[in-house]
């Protein structure tokens, strides 16, 4: 099954017994970050902070455990997920070094592209919530570390591009929180 979004994904965790709702006032600086620490290290559910202070509810731990992911990815264990991983790897081609090796490699690069959702809607839950001017403090970022300095944005997708050739990357860097609209890339 595929998942329609996060909320559905959340609901789905509650109705597995994989998610502890935590209604009870608990900070972002430091506190969430320690209990999430100890439920993740006694293999415990996911964790889904109610009041951190903001209005918008704080998921953590969605993943960090074989038994989530697999349900994330909509297989029934993380080794069906691996052999599905492997196949698509194992049917890639060495890179194509003439041009009709490239031809005949577009049916095989067809089956790749079917692997990435084609279904969009300009009206997601996500869209119910119109925020005018950006300000990243609305948001429940974490202080991670006692040392840390300051919250960071800990699993983003970064995407950059070389100012001259215009190369694009994708990439996971911590982001820390320098001001409403401001981050540094560490």
């Amino acid at each position: 099954m595929a998942w329609k979004g996060l909320y559905e994904y959340v609901s789905a965790l509650g109705k597995r017994g994989e998610l502890k709702r935590i209604k009870t006032f608990f900070d972002p600086e430091l506190e969430i970050t320690e209990i999430a620490d100890r439920f993740v290290k006694n293999k415990g559910p996911a964790l889904l902070f109610e009041n951190n202070g903001t209005r918008f509810p704080l998921l953590i731990n969605a993943f960090a455990s074989q038994k989530r992911l697999a349900l994330a990815c909509s297989v029934e264990d993380t080794g069906q997920l691996i052999s599905r991983i492997s196949g698509i790897l194992a049917s890639m081609p060495p890179a194509p070094s003439s041009f009709m090796s490239k031809i005949t490699g577009i049916p095989r690069l067809l089956n790749l592209v079917n692997l990435i959702p084609s279904r969009s809607s300009r009206r997601g839950r996500c869209q119910h919530t119109i925020i005018r001017k950006p300000d990243l403090r609305i948001l429940p970022i974490l202080k991670c570390w006692p040392h840390d300095g300051g919250k960071y944005i800990t699993l983003p997708v970064v995407n950059t591009y070389h100012p001259e050739t215009l190369k694009t990357n994708a990439g996971m860097y911590r982001m820390q929180i320098l001001g409403p609209d401001t981050t540094a890339m560490h």
